[in-house]
């Protein structure tokens, strides 16, 4: 009885990290629609005569075959669907995406379709190289994100005592995943206690029930953006339980 022939699937993705392998091959990274987290060996990508190398590059949207092994999979067929060349092209732009991609493979799981992710990540990268960076859509991203994946913040009741928060300020703690109230702030124990200042709360509110488009003209000052992006961040770091190594080059105003 001769064995089974390897499974070949064809799928979309967004190129998101590249290793090399050996002399000639890289291991590609992918964020896929249907197959979820992809990651597998493009033969001969790093030879200038290769087909695949021009299309398996970083925040590239692709099209290609994966070929299932006992191993890790075999990567081949890829086309260009999209290249993000602003995005591409820019440094600031470039380091600033490579952080959002980041994110977005730390909440992947390999082989677990994650559409809703997916669709996030690929209508930031629109977004981003048709009208640039904010960082209204960055903090709007990272709380998709969070939402997405089953740990959206609770913004609207203490997540201490479960009553409704009265406006003020208050404290977020990223280890319950939401506000506490501003009574609680001798609360004992290794929690952390972010400063929530009242306009920081309606700001991350906003983002939370808004889309993209209404985002782009939204004003805030300063201050409540800093300290929205510093909830937002450790938030993160307290579900991934690790540090981004992309994240220094967007929170330098920290």
């Amino acid at each position: 009885m001769s064995p089974s022939k390897p499974e070949i699937n064809t799928s979309t993705g967004i190129v998101i990290k590249i290793n090399d392998l050996g002399e000639a091959d890289r291991i590609i990274t992918l964020i896929t629609p249907n197959f979820g987290l992809i990651r597998g060996v493009a033969k001969s990508a790093r030879k200038t005569v290769s087909k695949l190398g021009g299309h398996f590059d970083i925040l590239k949207y692709v099209n290609f075959s994966i070929r299932e092994t006992k191993s890790i999979s075999q990567l081949s067929q890829a086309t260009t669907i999209y290249g993000y060349k602003k995005i591409r092209t820019d440094l600031n732009l470039f380091f600033q995406t490579s952080y959002i991609s980041e994110i977005a493979e730390k909440f992947s799981i390999e082989n677990n379709a994650n559409l809703t992710l997916f669709n996030l990540l690929k209508n930031t990268l629109d977004y981003i190289e048709e009208f640039g960076f904010t960082e209204n859509l960055l903090h709007f991203y990272e709380l998709k994100i969070l939402e997405t994946n089953g740990f959206a913040p609770e913004l609207y009741k203490c997540v201490e005592s479960e009553n409704i928060l009265e406006p003020g300020n208050h404290y977020y703690c990223p280890e319950r995943g939401g506000l506490i109230d501003f009574k609680y702030s001798n609360l004992k124990g290794n929690l952390t206690l972010l400063p929530a200042n009242l306009n920081t709360i309606k700001y991350m509110r906003y983002l939370s029930k808004s889309s993209m488009e209404k985002i782009n003209n939204l004003s805030i000052d300063e201050i409540y953006e800093k300290q929205a992006s510093r909830i937002l961040k450790i938030q993160i770091k307290n579900i991934v339980d690790r540090n981004l190594k992309s994240e220094k080059f967007i929170t330098k105003k920290l």
